[in-house]
């Protein structure tokens, strides 16, 4: 038989790890153990020198360093806590480089028995570092990292041994050799180990939970060094003396171990008390496996026919070159009848009048269960019972068929009476003990893996870790906490990986295999277990929070395509620094994630929770017209800052453009101007220009319309943005740089000289003719971009060419027509006004009654009264100022009033009040050049009498 097919299901996981890993375990340590020179050099005085040995001398320098003061104690205490959380960030590094180590060849027992090193590496150097520091223990909670990591560490063992058991079986089927050739009991338990998967699993199982149990046993007790004594009933030897062979109806008057059961008398009651002590002593030392130990501890304390039946339980003989030594480890070796030696303990396990200590002892050597349940305490002990009286049972009840010369009985009893044997015991033991689960110890959940792996229930395990955690305070226990975190993340990825290795092996590829013969984990579909999602979710959440940019992106590749591309793009909208931005998208490219989803998803992420949403934008237009507009605030700001995820990306020169139109559009309707401006400023030229050019191939043709609506939407929210720019740096220079009143410069100082008042003057003239050429200049700039939003040459001003079915978008541009034109409008009318160029403004008019345009439709009912009451003012201060106001722009004015009565129906009462109200306002303009009706010519009275006509047309609707 070939060696190579077993794996070692005894020793730890530690001694096997290629030399490749142990490099890496080098590299972390010297990496640590450089964070603890530093430590121990601020610790330690000037002049002292580091030794040689940079883990066992450097920790003990720090831990045995004194400062003189409690300044230096404090900073000693707060070194230490450092210490310990680089220690948690120096594991969590080290999980990750096996997962990128072996996680792509799917080598699921070279990960786990990389996890069970690095858990061992820095338990160790975490005992050490806190080597008799008891204060600091409890105050930050080492004690209970230290059991986590020690818990883990075994956890990590149990998963690679078992997981190793099952994996055999998707490497290949092994042929079965004919039973003529085994001979031996021993043989014969070799040939179940080789073949009966079922059976070494639990045989496994129990080697697991030996080991466990001998981790966490107090091995200064178990290896004391007791004195030797000549005979164990001491006291009762002595008083038996003392009678000089005198009968005693009370005590045995021979000194066999049988005495006492066929007598039916008792030895002294000091006797009974040290027999019973060295009675669980043994049972401890088979409870870990030790049955060399039990025997040499029976000799040694005159227990010989104790150390014989214990020696008998070992199987001797039989084992030649050909077996491998895990095999050897997992059989205990051994051969005679043992069938005969079964039958014996387990006689002498149901005798009542025995002690229970003892009858522990049988039953544990002989698999009855009853007996060896007396020495159980804890679950873990239990389902050891369990498990060692079902290998027990299964062995003797297949030696009975071999030795009966049935070998096709046999066969089948591989087949089926093993697995049949598991769900029995793995039941009975639940109806056991289901009480004893109830434990909320911190390292209770590593402890149940091996149960829930058995009994294959990994969706109930997953959710057991998950619900775990609850008896961790995150705030209390951060350490604690994030190593939790990361077990049940690594151990839920383990599944996954299980999973894929079933559909990737050999054996499965070429069709000779059926999973559904291998049975689970590799039956489990990762992405149906929400749990196993939530588990590493949680450790998603963790990692973001303590900003691990190099690790979340390769952790979060084991969550759906749906949510690591959030996942991804919540950490990376988070991340402030430019430079961290960048290193977080190399590292998200190198993990062969999609940048393009995960940039979009992120600006999509920051517009939906820091922009206002499009309804209450839409429901605010049109409720108040006063022009007020806000500052830019921090959360826009972080919008716009958003739009740098999506430079320097080619593929993303459309989604730019759509993303900064999204952000204009809504920071335009909030009236947030110098946003919008921000937006447009990140756009670079030649993306617009890029972005214009149309495509090479006929794949993107039907996308075309819809990129040359955002173009055109982008152009038509930039013009409007610089429109608005132009009229602010106008009405800069108007009002805030307008030189001083030349009343206050023409007062004359009597104390000074007339030519110092004459250069006054002409300084102050100068400074008006300058200020008027710059107010002309940016009234004229700010003039051209307001009208050309009016008057858009390529169409309407934020009207789609094509057609859209973005509903959303739709009402969030009409919304912004409603609100913008009206604006520009005004915006002019009162450059004109103030500048006082009062013919302009009935040319304005024209432009918003155009039946093209239809600008009028976009005003409400109080803009257009408004707007009516600024018209008649502006046609009086033509009049006033002498122009010739009786040319077209009368024929225009009267057309604007009768469509706006017309269209909103104002009704004959309100326009005769407003007619009233502007000749009165008439009248105070006309009386300062007032002339007679007689002295004017023929022509000046026609057309007066035009006039008249025409607001009585006006005054008649």
């Amino acid at each position: 038989m070939e060696s190579e097919d077993f794996a070692d299901l005894s020793t730890p996981a530690s001694r096997n790890v290629s030399n490749h890993y142990n490099g890496d375990i080098d590299l972390a340590r010297r990496k640590f153990d450089g964070f603890l020179k530093r430590v121990s050099m601020f610790n330690q005085p000037e002049d002292s020198s580091l030794p040689k040995g940079l883990r066992e001398d450097l920790t003990d320098d720090l831990l045995c360093s004194e400062s003189a003061g409690s300044a230096a104690s404090d900073d000693g205490a707060l070194c230490r806590e450092s210490a310990l959380f680089e220690m948690t960030q120096d594991l969590r590094n080290d999980f990750y480089r096996g997962l990128s180590q072996y996680a792509d060849d799917n080598d699921i027992v070279q990960l786990m028995r990389h996890f069970e090193t690095a858990c061992e590496e820095h338990y160790y150097r975490l005992a050490r570092h806190y080597q008799g520091s008891v204060k600091e223990i409890n105050e930050l909670n080492v004690g209970s990292v230290l059991r986590l990591l020690k818990a883990e560490k075994l956890a990590w063992r149990w998963l690679c041994i078992l997981i190793e058991c099952r994996q055999e079986s998707i490497l290949g089927k092994k042929q079965r050799q004919p039973l003529n050739d085994w001979m031996t009991n021993a043989d014969v338990l070799y040939y179940m180990l080789k073949f009966d998967e079922k059976f070494r699993e639990l045989r496994a199982l129990v080697r697991c939970l030996e080991n466990e149990a001998a981790e966490w046993q107090n091995d200064d007790v178990l290896s004391a060094d007791e004195e030797k004594i000549d005979f164990l009933w001491t006291s009762t030897l002595d008083r038996l003396e003392m009678t000089e062979g005198r009968r005693n109806k009370l005590l045995v008057s021979e000194l066999d171990p049988d005495a006492p059961f066929r007598q039916k008398r008792k030895i002294k009651d000091a006797d009974i008390a040290k027999q019973e002590a060295v009675f669980k002593t043994v049972f401890s030392f088979i409870r870990i496996g030790h049955i060399d130990e039990a025997i040499v501890f029976c000799q040694r304390q005159g227990c010989l026919w104790m150390a014989a039946i214990l020696a008998g339980s070992k199987l001797n003989g039989g084992f030649d070159e050909s077996h491998s030594p895990s095999e050897g480890e997992l059989a205990n070796g051994g051969d005679l009848d043992r069938r005969l030696w079964n039958k014996m303990c387990i006689s002498v396990a149901k005798e009542a009048s025995l002690s229970p200590a003892e009858r522990a002892i049988y039953g544990a050597i002989c698999g009855f269960l009853p007996a060896t349940l007396l020495g159980c305490s804890i679950w873990e002990d239990h389902l050891w019972a369990f498990a060692s009286a079902s290998c027990e049972k299964l062995f003797v009840d297949f030696l009975t068929l071999v030795h009966m010369k049935a070998p096709a009985e046999a066969t089948r009893f591989i087949d089926e009476a093993s697995l049949a044997e598991q769900k029995e015991m793995f039941h009975r033991f639940i109806l056991h003990c289901a009480e004893k689960f109830s434990d909320e110890s911190d390292i209770a959940p590593y402890r149940l893996i091996p149960l829930f792996f058995n009994l294959e229930a990994y969706d109930k395990l997953l959710v057991l870790l998950t619900s775990w955690r609850r008896f961790v305070d995150p705030d209390e226990q951060v350490l604690l906490c994030k190593n939790l975190h990361r077990f049940i993340c690594h151990v839920a990825i383990v599944f996954r990986l299980m999973y894929n290795a079933g559909l990737s092996s050999c054996a499965n590829r070429t069709g000779h295999l059926d999973l559904g013969e291998v049975g689970s984990p590799f039956l489990v579909n990762y992405s149906t277990m929400p749990d196993c999602l939530a588990a590493v979710q949680g450790y998603l959440d963790l990692l973001a929070q303590d900003n691990e940019i190099l690790l979340l992106p390769h952790y979060a590749i084991f969550l759906p395509d749906s949510g690591h591309i959030s996942c991804v793009a919540n950490f990376l909208e988070g991340i402030a620094s430019d430079e961290d931005r960048k290193l977080c998208l190399s590292v998200i490219e190198s993990c062969e994630l999609n940048v393009l989803e995960v940039c979009r998803t992120a600006v999509k992420n920051v517009v939906d929770r820091l922009l206002p949403s499009p309804c209450s934008l839409i429901s605010d237009v049109g409720k108040s017209q006063k022009l007020a507009p806000e500052a830019t605030s921090k959360s826009d700001a972080e919008v716009v800052r958003s739009l740098l995820f999506l430079q320097g990306i080619p593929e993303l020169r459309f989604d730019g453009i759509y993303q900064a139109c999204l952000m204009a559009r809504r920071f335009l309707l909030a009236q947030k101007f110098d946003a919008a401006s921000e937006v447009f400023s990140l756009i670079p030229v030649d993306l617009v220009q890029n972005a214009t050019k149309p495509p090479n191939t006929h794949e993107d043709d039907g996308t075309w319309p819809i990129c040359q609506n955002r173009l055109r939407e982008y152009h038509c929210l930039r013009e409007y943005t610089n429109a608005y720019a132009a009229f602010r740096d106008w009405s800069d220079v108007f009002f805030n740089r307008s030189p001083k009143d030349a009343a206050t410069s023409c007062i004359l100082d009597f104390t000074g000289s007339t030519s110092k008042w004459q250069q006054a003057e002409r300084e102050r003239s100068q400074a008006m003719e300058r200020w008027h050429a710059d107010a002309n200049t940016y009234f004229e700039i700010a003039e051209l971009s307001l009208r050309q939003v009016l008057l858009y040459t390529d169409g309407e001003w934020l009207v789609d060419h094509y057609e859209d079915g973005d509903t959303i978008r739709r009402r969030e541009m009409i919304a912004l027509r409603k609100q913008g034109i009206p604006m520009v409008a005004d915006l002019l009318l009162f450059m004109y006004q103030t500048m006082k160029q009062y013919d302009k403004v009935l040319a304005l008019s024209e432009i918003v009654v155009d039946e093209s345009g239809k600008l009028y439709e976009l005003f409400s009912r109080s803009a257009l009264e408004s707007w009516f009451d600024k018209l008649v003012d502006c046609s009086f201060q033509c009049l006033h100022e002498g122009l010739d106001s009786f040319d077209r722009y009368l024929c225009r004015l009267s057309c604007l009033i009768w469509r706006v009565v017309f269209i909103y129906s104002v009704s004959e009462l309100q326009m005769m009040r407003r007619m009233n109200v502007a000749i009165r306002r008439g009248c105070q303009y006309s009386s300062v050049s007032l002339k007679p009706f007689d002295s004017l010519s023929e022509e000046e009275k026609e057309r007066i009498r035009h006039l008249h006509e025409a607001v009585g047309r006006c005054a008649g609707f």
